[in-house]
């Protein structure tokens, strides 16, 4: 995705884009030591036979077109690309570089295992057959590790200008001109060189240093961040500018050693369900994240077991009540629990992580300290992104048009002691008091919130048929023909829906989905007679079980019922 982002960029300053720019590279930060690094040079140097553009389409590069056949095989029809001797890019070498990482005991070897034969059937044209159906391959063949390179030569959009080596602190990338075919016929009009115009200069540099240049307007681009760097991109203020690329992988901690206080699975759980998930997702990735607490997804076909533990949809001021006496009565048995050590990254976002980790775990009376990465430690943190290492994302992209006036900065939020007080104070807020649900009588799981939500939902639109028509409807429509106070109390009981929705964990931008259904349905009562004949045909209670309904099939689906029996996810045989 940098790559590519890189690659926009370039061609819409070439398009016109950066009237002060016609001098001068564009100036691009990238945070020294990341992924992002090596990617960047990669993705831009050399290409496959596909690629992909910033929004993660797949789009022609070293083929003209492809087509795909009855039986799956892919068939390509190469573009004309020449080498700097002026010699063309052939089907036999696109096919001996797949061939060569086929075979190879890298991490694309188990990727293109299904790829049967791989032959050049002509000069321009090349066929995969395949052992079984891969309608992923494109996106596959779009990995710069499958670039076509020959003899340290590679044939992508940009090229490294003379007198620059890869890893040096600074790198300018020209635009590359295609030789002209040898053997034509008639002599080739003259291309223009690259000036400054066309080029892009990559700094490498340390993330403060780079979010200053950009804020102070020094830089058009900052690529190579992620969740370790994040902060300092957040305290610059970006104003959209900041980009952030999902990822699946794996992040979280591990035991290092299974002795003492943790040596017993119970207590290694404690600190699991002590842990705030939605608050770290929210600090590092904002509304759209979700936090986990299983490393199988929810929704993997025959591994619903493995899902979710038992405890996550408990709130969470009462898991960590729950255990900080069983943490007490181990320390009775067996005397204080030493500090744990966790074994961080030392960064700005190891720091915000840590913070959040470690209230957690004050909040049930284990001590934590944080120590670096490779030093001896009771957990340590595990962040593996099982795709190439081409794909990972990049948690701070800041861009804005060149020579662009800076955005507003934030000051001092970066400071230790503010971040401190902040994942506290965020920390320390709960959905819902858990003495609520046991003074109600409710119980907490999302099967019970569900069967509530059903019979509200049923109560409130459904509870009655309206002759002739045959149409239900509820005590919704017959509280509305009472003027104010009948809208009034039925957006109430609609209200309890998105209560319910808001304790099993529903993103807020579902609930604010569900709270303006409520609002238009209270709105739309307060106009006589046409808002009653309206609010009869909008349902804000049943499109709101709808949403609630998607969200738990996907995260609980043992909470699916059909005519009032719960079943069992699906299987395979």
């Amino acid at each position: 995705m940098i790559g590519r982002l890189l690659t926009a960029v370039l061609m819409l300053l070439l398009a016109g884009c950066g009237s002060e720019a016609d001098d001068a590279p564009l100036q691009v930060d990238v945070i020294a030591g990341s992924s992002a690094a090596q990617q960047i040079v990669a993705v831009n140097t050399s290409q496959g036979l596909v690629a992909l553009d910033e929004e993660g389409e797949v789009t022609p590069a070293l083929a003209r077109r492809w087509t795909v056949l009855d039986d799956g095989s892919f068939i390509f029809r190469l573009d004309d690309h020449r080498w700097d001797d002026g010699g063309a890019l052939t089907a036999d070498r696109i096919a001996r570089t797949l061939r060569e990482a086929r075979r190879e005991r890298g991490i694309l070897a188990p990727l293109l295992a299904d790829i049967d034969e791989i032959n050049a059937v002509t000069p321009r044209i090349l066929e995969l057959s395949f052992t079984r159906h891969r309608p992923d391959l494109l996106r596959l063949l779009a990995l710069p590790e499958l670039g076509v390179t020959r003899g340290g030569e590679a044939l992508g959009p940009l090229a490294i200008a003379d007198g620059y080596a890869p890893d040096g602190e600074r790198l300018l990338l020209v635009r590359r001109i295609s030789p002209p075919d040898p053997d034509a016929d008639q002599e080739a009009e003259p291309v223009e060189a690259p000036g400054p115009e066309d080029t892009i200069e990559l700094r490498f540099t340390r993330p403060a240093l780079a979010v200053a240049r950009f804020r102070r307007g020094e830089s058009a681009l900052v690529l190579g961040g992620d969740w370790t760097t994040l902060p300092y991109a957040q305290a610059i203020d970006p104003q959209n500018a900041l980009r952030l690329d999902p990822t699946e992988g794996l992040f979280g901690l591990g035991f290092v050693e299974e002795s003492g206080f943790l040596a017993d699975a119970r207590n290694r759980q404690l600190l699991s369900l002590a842990v705030n998930r939605a608050l770290i997702a929210e600090a590092f990735a904002g509304p759209e994240a979700e936090a986990r607490a299983a490393i199988v997804p929810g929704e993997a076909d025959g591994l619903a077991s493995a899902g979710a533990p038992p405890w996550q949809q408990a709130n969470l001021g009462a898991r960590r009540r729950f255990a900080r006496e069983a943490v007490g009565r181990w320390e009775s048995a067996n005397g204080e629990i030493p500090p744990l050590r966790i074994a961080l990254p030392d960064s700005a976002g190891s720091r915000l992580l840590f913070t959040i980790l470690a209230a957690g775990w004050e909040a049930i009376g284990v001590e934590a300290v944080r120590v670096g990465l490779e030093a001896d430690a009771d957990l340590r943190l595990i962040d593996l992104d099982p795709a190439s290492p081409a794909s990972r994302p990049t948690a701070m992209q800041a861009t804005r048009s060149p020579r662009s006036s800076p955005p507003a900065g934030k000051g001092n939020a970066l400071r230790d002691g503010a971040l401190i007080r902040q994942a506290k104070e965020r920390d320390s807020s709960m959905r819902v008091k858990p003495e609520d649900f046991d003074r109600l009588g409710l119980e907490r799981t999302p099967e019970a919130a569900r069967r509530r939500i059903e019979a509200m939902e049923q109560l409130l639109e459904k509870s009655f048929t309206m002759p002739v028509i045959n149409r239900k409807f509820g005590i919704d429509f017959l509280l509305g023909l009472v003027p104010v106070v009948g809208d009034v109390v039925a957006a109430a009981m609609g209200s309890w829906i998105v209560w319910e929705a808001r304790n099993i964990g529903l993103p807020k931008w579902k609930l604010a989905r569900m709270v303006g259904n409520v609002g238009l349905d209270l709105a739309l009562g307060a106009v006589p007679l046409l808002g009653d004949a309206a609010d009869f045909f909008f349902r804000s209670n049943t499109r709101n079980l709808k949403i609630v309904r998607k969200h738990l099939d996907k995260h609980h689906p043992k909470t699916v019922t059909i005519e009032g029996e719960r079943i069992a996810p699906a299987r395979d045989a």
